[in-house]
C-alpha cells in the first residue's frame, strides 16, 4: 500500500521495567489466550518489544509535566487497544494454524509501527500531544463474520482544534459502524471474513507541522478488496488542518509546475505498469491535484498518491509521484510554514 510504513504490538503489563526483559512478562506454562500463545512462540516478537520499548523510554525521558503524562496515558491506552485488536480468536470459522499466524502478524506490525512512532515522534518542548484512538467492531451475520477497526489520530495540544479532531473521530466510527454483511448473501467462501481496517502514521515535514496519512484496506465481498489512502497537513499549535495555497504559492505558479512534475514521473511509471494514458492530460492531473488528501508532506518531500482507478485499472493498484522540496522550491511560499524548505 503507498506511503505504509511497516505498522504494530506485544502483550506486556503496564509497567515499563517488564518491557525490558528478555521474555514475556506472563507465564508461557499459563498462556491461554491466543496472544499470549503466539507471543510465547515466536522470539522475535519479544526483539520487536524490546525495540519498542526502548524508544517509548527515550522519548519519555525527554518530557515533563502534562507532555509526560499525555504520553504515559497514550501508551497505556495503545496497550489495551492491542489486547482488543490481535486478539483474531473471535474468527472461529478459521483454522488455528491461521488464527496463530494473523495474530502473529498483528502483533509484529503493531510494535514495529509504535517503535517508528515513538522514534520519530519530536522529543522535548516539541512534543506534539498527539494520541492514537481506536474503533473496534466485530462479530458475525449469518454465515459471514467480520472485524472492522479504525485507527486514528486525535489532536490534544492546549489549541487543538475541536472541528477538526471532530471531524477524523466521524470519518473513523462511519467506516467502521455503517459496513455489514446481511443474512441474505449467498454463502461465503471458507473462511471468508469482511474487513475494514483503517491505520495511520505521522511525519513531521518541519517544526510545527505534522502529517497524518492514513490507510484504509477493506474486503466487503465481491471479487476483490479496496484500498485508498490520504492526508492531511496539521498546524500542531491550533489543530488546524493547512490548505495547499498555505504551504505553496499559487502567484509563483505551483498548480502549474506541480502538474507538469506528476505528468512527467507518472509517464515514466506508465511504462512497467497499466496505467491509462488518456488521464495524463493537464486539465484531469490538474483537477485531481486539486484534493489535498493526496498530498502527503515529509521531511525531504512530499508523496502524492492515485489510488486504485483513478488512473488506470484496480491491477495496476496505487500510483505514487513523490517531488523533493527542491524540486518545489520556487513555489514554496516564502511566509508560509515549509519556508525553510526553500532554502
Amino acid at each position: 500500500m503507498a506511503w505504509r510504513a511497516v505498522v504494530t504490538f506485544l502483550v506486556v503489563a503496564a509497567s515499563l521495567p517488564a518491557w525490558g526483559q528478555s521474555r514475556p512478562s506472563f507465564d508461557c506454562a499459563k498462556a491461554s489466550s491466543a496472544i499470549e500463545k503466539t507471543i510465547c512462540g515466536h522470539a522475535d516478537l519479544g526483539d520487536a518489544d524490546r525495540a519498542m520499548a526502548a524508544a517509548y523510554t527515550k522519548l519519555l525521558a525527554t518530557l515533563h509535566g502534562a507532555a509526560r503524562e499525555h504520553l504515559q496515558a497514550d501508551q497505556a491506552r495503545w496497550l489495551q487497544t492491542n489486547l482488543r485488536l490481535c486478539d483474531i480468536s473471535l474468527r472461529s470459522s478459521l483454522a488455528a494454524s491461521e488464527i496463530g499466524s494473523q495474530s502473529y502478524d498483528c502483533l509484529k506490525r503493531r510494535l514495529e509501527s509504535r517503535m517508528a512512532r515513538m522514534r520519530d515522534m519530536p522529543a522535548g518542548v516539541d512534543y506534539p500531544f498527539v494520541s492514537e484512538r481506536a474503533v473496534i467492531e466485530a462479530g458475525k451475520v449469518g454465515r459471514y463474520s467480520y472485524r472492522f477497526f479504525a485507527l486514528y489520530p486525535r489532536f490534544d495540544g492546549g489549541g487543538a482544534d475541536g472541528a477538526l479532531n471532530a471531524r477524523i473521530e466521524a470519518e473513523a466510527r462511519k467506516a467502521v459502524t455503517e459496513p455489514r454483511p446481511t443474512p441474505d448473501l449467498r454463502p461465503p467462501p471458507a473462511g471468508a471474513l469482511w474487513t475494514v481496517e483503517i491505520e495511520h502514521e505521522l511525519r513531521y515535514p518541519a517544526r510545527g507541522l505534522v502529517t497524518v496519512a492514513t490507510f484504509r484496506s477493506d474486503y466487503l465481498g465481491g471479487a476483490h478488496g479496496n484500498s485508498a489512502d490520504s492526508a492531511v497537513l496539521v498546524d500542531v499549535a491550533s489543530g488546524r488542518a493547512l490548505a495547499l495555497d498555505d504551504v505553496l504559492s499559487r502567484p509563483a505558479g505551483w498548480p502549474v509546475l506541480v502538474t507538469r512534475l506528476t505528468i512527467e514521473e507518472l509517464r515514466r511509471q506508465f511504462v512497467g505498469r497499466p496505467g491509462d494514458p488518456e488521464t495524463l492530460t493537464e486539465a484531469s492531473i490538474g483537477k485531481l491535484l486539486m484534493d489535498p488528501a493526496r498530498w502527503a508532506f515529509g521531511p525531504e518531500g512530499v508523496e502524492i498518491v492515485f489510488n486504485p482507478y483513478e488512473i488506470g485499472p484496480y491491477a495496476a493498484g496505487a500510483f505514487e509521484v513523490a517531488l523533493s522540496y527542491e524540486q518545489l522550491r520556487s513555489v514554496i511560499r516564502a511566509d508560509g510554514p515549509l519556508a525553510a524548505k526553500a532554502r
